[in-house]
């Protein structure tokens, strides 16, 4: 009796922390609009009169809306994940994976980027999650690359000891110190300056609360200067 009433409660302040989230994220979208409506009629109407330091104060408050906008919607995706009723389907990865190199395909030719991938299985999962977590995996390899060596990363798969999926997204990028793996996966979490490696610090914060919602675990293997391997499991719901 004690539990369920524990869980009730559980329950009840997780959907109170997510109504938060939205209420908070919302709030704050309004005066950065404003912030950057009057930036624009700054520059439309005063740009002759601002000279150099002005313009480039224009610019780093230009960025830093930006940075807020990337900011409030990695807060609102985080919130909706176990939000949203369910919808698990048979979800082609193949195809996921497709998806995402379509959706970052200037970031692929940028930087000369080459994605190898196994033949991927077919899972029962939320389709626009898995497409979500492919992305921000391989966004996050992307990003945080060697700057002398083109990126290379691979995409595999195999079965674990009790037939679950275990997946991995293995890269040649810079690496992080094995003392900082557990720390990558939290809210806002940050290894590297946003100067060098801009970002919100959410993308793998999200990545953990989709793959939780389907049931599995997520980790990271690497060591500084030599790539890093992200790795998660998930369930054959097939076998149920």
């Amino acid at each position: 009796m004690m539990l369920s009433i524990e869980m009730q409660n559980l329950s009840r302040s997780n959907a109170e922390l997510q109504e938060f989230a939205k209420i908070a994220a919302h709030d704050l979208q309004e005066p950065l609009k404003s912030v950057q409506g009057f930036v624009d009629l700054l520059k439309r109407r005063y740009s002759d009169q601002l000279g150099d330091d002005g313009k480039r104060f224009i610019v780093f408050i230009d960025d830093a809306v930006v940075r807020m906008e990337q900011l409030i919607r990695g807060v609102l995706d985080h919130s909706k994940i176990r939000s949203q009723e369910k919808r698990f389907e048979r979800t082609n990865l193949n195809a996921v994976v497709q998806q995402v190199k379509e959706n970052l395909s200037v970031s692929i030719e940028q930087t000369g980027a080459r994605i190898n991938s196994d033949e991927l299985p077919e899972i029962i999962a939320d389709q626009l999650q898995m497409v979500q977590l492919f992305q921000n995996l391989l966004a996050n390899a992307l990003k945080f690359r060697n700057p002398d060596t083109a990126p290379e990363i691979n995409i595999s798969w195999r079965r674990g000891a009790e037939g679950e999926y275990q997946f991995s997204v293995k890269d040649n990028g810079i690496g992080m110190d094995s003392r900082y793996l557990n720390k990558i996966f939290g809210m806002f979490s940050r290894l590297n300056a946003k100067t060098e490696y801009p970002g919100t610090g959410i993308g793998l914060a999200i990545c953990k609360k989709i793959v939780e919602h389907h049931g599995g675990v997520i980790w990271a293997e690497s060591q500084l200067g030599k790539g890093s391997e992200l790795c998660f499991s998930l369930p054959d719901e097939t076998r149920r």
